[in-house]
């Protein structure tokens, strides 16, 4: 599952998503402080045609995996500075995501202002595509978020009770992706043997079904089928 989409308002778990990933796949540098190469983890804001194919269709040769982080606002939502792609470019940007290289990893970021109602039309060839190569995520603010602030006169309970909720609710969000990660890869894994496997299955499952119930997250994931 090497492509992601990730939109919404919610910057700050936004980002710790990313970082999760980014540690996850490249690490986090070594003892001494040593930062990550740029050769591994590139990122590109809002790119034209060429520049994006070229990041998804790059391979990652001798030096190990590589992360994109790609702002791709102009892809995937209506703005001033809207792509304008014709069919047979759309087209190659949809091949091209389909035969991402298993070492690259690709996250198209669509970051939005709070109180903005924007977001990625699921009508749409590229967001289907990205939908079908991998997973797409909304960050939505919590309404607490909202809801706190008006709190603030009345002594602040209900602003803190609110953000410890935020706080426990981020966390839990990404404890379960995080299993969903590694369990998408034991079954990816050709030498994962069958019971695992079904095991494996189930709990993806169960945890798609957890994210869609408790937190309205519809999570897209192959399965290996």
């Amino acid at each position: 599952m090497p492509v992601y989409l990730f939109w919404g308002d919610e910057d700050f778990t936004l980002e710790n998503e990313i970082k999760s990933i980014k540690d996850e796949i490249l690490g986090c540098g070594d003892s001494n402080g040593v930062e990550i190469s740029p050769l591994n983890y590139r990122c590109l804001d809002n790119p034209d045609f060429k520049t994006l194919i070229d990041a998804l269709r790059a391979q990652p040769m001798m030096f190990g995996d590589i992360l994109y982080k790609i702002r791709a606002d102009k892809y995937f939502l209506e703005t001033a500075k809207k792509a304008k792609l014709d069919d047979k470019q759309t087209d190659e940007i949809i091949k091209a995501l389909d035969l991402v290289s298993d070492r690259v990893h690709i996250i198209l970021t669509c970051p939005i202002e709070k109180g903005d109602r924007k977001k990625p039309d699921s009508r749409k060839k590229l967001y289907k595509a990205v939908q079908k190569a991998g997973s797409i995520k909304e960050f939505a603010s919590f309404k607490a978020y909202e809801e706190y602030k008006a709190d603030w006169s009345r002594g602040g309970k209900e602003m803190a009770e609110s953000i410890r909720s935020h706080v426990s609710a981020t966390r839990e969000l990404n404890d379960l992706q995080y299993e969903l990660r590694s369990l998408q890869q034991v079954v990816n894994n050709p030498e994962t043997d069958e019971n695992t496997l079904n095991v494996s299955k189930a709990r993806i499952e169960e945890i798609k079904q957890l994210l869609s119930e408790k937190y309205n997250l519809d999570i897209t994931v192959n399965d290996g089928g």
